[in-house]
């Protein structure tokens, strides 16, 4: 609603299951920071035999305004591997 839009980066600290144990936001829209910080806490990653074991990953969260204005949420949400999400909403009409 506020119609913001842009990128927010969190690095991730995994523990040894591949599970988010740490989500802290190295930039972004202050708006943004939060949003993609809690959701970055729900991640599991799992680790191949031939990995170089990592404790960290850096998400990148691209909120992005596009289409007509809408009175309603038409939210999409897409997962591009191995650590961009991208948070498509269409901009909010406002009376």
């Amino acid at each position: 609603m506020a119609r913001v839009a842009g990128i927010a980066e969190v690095k991730c600290i995994l523990d040894d299951n591949g599970s988010v144990r740490q989500a802290d936001v190295i930039s972004g829209h202050k708006l943004l920071k939060e949003q993609a910080r809690q959701n970055a806490l729900l991640w599991q990653f799992q680790r191949t035999s031939s990995q170089v074991k990592t404790n960290t990953v850096t998400l990148i969260y691209e909120y992005l305004l596009e289409g007509p204005l809408q009175d309603h949420d038409n939210t999409v949400f897409l997962v591009e591997m191995p650590n961009r999400v991208r948070i498509i909403a269409p901009p909010a009409f406002i009376q």
